[in-house]
């Protein structure tokens, strides 16, 4: 090695060896921590309001207030079913409304229509009901 590649390739390792800590620290901070954990989802309380089902995989509420009626849904655990859709089902007419989608566990509100008798959790692509509420 000649003595300007020692002074090129000391001086490479100097940058590195102060350049690869200030990366690995702001690598560090920048890693995204879960919004909801298995303990916050222990600990979140049930919104006021009439308790629909309560069991180890969810805990639903609805709650009716003068501007609108909202169903909230606690998911503990995460579904076995690829694909959960949530339906309103109408007490009139007995027609579905599509409130939402349930993927992994975590809190969920849904806005709900006037006239509801039950929800239905459904799978799209098994095509099953995950679950049937009368409320």
């Amino acid at each position: 090695m000649t003595s300007n590649l020692r002074k090129a390739h000391k001086l490479i390792w100097i940058i590195l060896f102060l350049t690869i800590p200030v990366v690995m620290v702001f690598a560090v901070l920048e890693i995204k921590k879960p919004a909801i954990n298995d303990g916050d989802l222990l600990l979140a309380e049930a919104p006021a309001g009439q308790m629909v089902l309560d069991n180890e995989t969810f805990s639903m509420s609805v709650q009716k207030t003068e501007e609108s009626n909202q169903l909230h849904v606690i998911l503990k655990r995460p579904l076995k079913n690829p694909s959960a859709v949530i339906y309103g089902i109408s007490s009139e007419d007995k027609k579905e409304y599509f409130l939402g989608v349930i993927d992994k566990k975590g809190l969920y509100n849904f806005e709900l229509r006037d006239g509801l008798k039950g929800i239905r959790i459904h799978d799209a692509i098994k095509e099953e009901d995950i679950i049937n509420i009368e409320l």
